[in-house]
């Protein structure tokens, strides 16, 4: 400075970003789930099945919804979520033994999936 004063250092260092292969938004869905607590979770359930059987496993695992396979195929149709018994079951007083989870869960067309292979930010 002309006074012959220098300028304090500066109180704020510059931001260090991690390089793109470090940030999390560039994983894939699968590689988020091999690094998360829920890979050993069995996430489907058949659609046979009656609703108390899936409030159980997701009672257990602390989840709130599963994705529902066709009876013995094992190929996703649809999900089912811990507001579909609210709103489904519980709701209108409906019997979680007698109820199938065909009968309140959400199905393709209005269902959107991606596959393990996606990145997490898309």
């Amino acid at each position: 400075l002309p006074d012959g004063t220098s300028l304090p250092p500066n109180p704020s260092p510059t931001l260090a970003f991690p390089p793109a292969w470090q940030n999390p938004l560039y994983e894939t869905a699968q590689s988020a789930l091999n690094s998360s607590c829920y890979l050993s979770i069995d996430w489907k359930i058949s659609e046979d099945k009656p609703v108390i059987e899936a409030i159980h496993r997701m009672v257990a695992n602390k989840i709130g919804a599963l994705a529902v396979t066709g009876e013995g195929d094992g190929i996703v149709k649809g999900i089912v979520t811990e507001r579909d018994y609210l709103n489904k079951v519980a709701f209108l007083g409906k019997n979680s033994s007698e109820t199938t989870i065909s009968e309140i869960s959400t199905s393709f067309p209005n269902l959107v999936t991606v596959s393990r292979e996606n990145p997490i930010d898309r």
